[in-house]
């Protein structure tokens, strides 16, 4: 997935702590249920169906819907993979580490949006089997998207 010295702290704790300072070490020390949990529901988003189209929950926005109805008519899959496209970068806005170089953050961000996509694969595959979902990482220069979109 990516390798251990991209987080720069656990490796820290390592250093210290020798070879049994696991993942789950660090995890344990590091963060609690209710993290755990919230990282399980955006690991796992949810679904919403809104006239035959599929929505992430938490991006759907009907005024959002609405005009990209009226660019792309029927064209379901179109507008389903513009309501859904997200900045992986953008997730993390609030609480940015502003003393990470340019490079090290962007290799952060681009392991991140690589292990998400394939998470939001697997998870949505297994959970809705008869639909044909498509999670795509879209690379555009240095800018770097996620979307999720039904193969019709």
């Amino acid at each position: 997935m990516f390798s251990d010295d991209l987080i720069k702290e656990f490796m820290e704790f390592r250093e210290v702590n020798g070879e049994k300072f696991t993942w789950w070490s660090f995890v344990n020390y590091k963060y609690n249920i209710e993290d755990a949990l919230s990282f399980l529901k955006f690991f796992n988003p949810e679904i919403v169906c809104h006239e035959s189209c599929y929505f992430l929950k938490d991006s759907l926005s009907l005024d959002s819907y609405k005009g990209w109805k009226e660019e792309f008519g029927t064209d379901l899959s179109s507008i389903e993979k513009m309501i859904n496209l997200y900045e992986p970068k953008d997730f993390f806005i609030i609480n940015d580490i502003n003393d990470l170089g340019s490079s090290d953050k962007n290799k952060k961000i681009e392991a991140f949006a690589e292990a998400l996509c394939q998470q939001w694969q697997v998870s949505l595959q297994e959970r809705y089997k008869n639909i044909p979902f498509q999670v795509q990482l879209i690379r555009e220069g240095e800018d770097l998207y996620i979307t999720m979109f039904v193969l019709r």
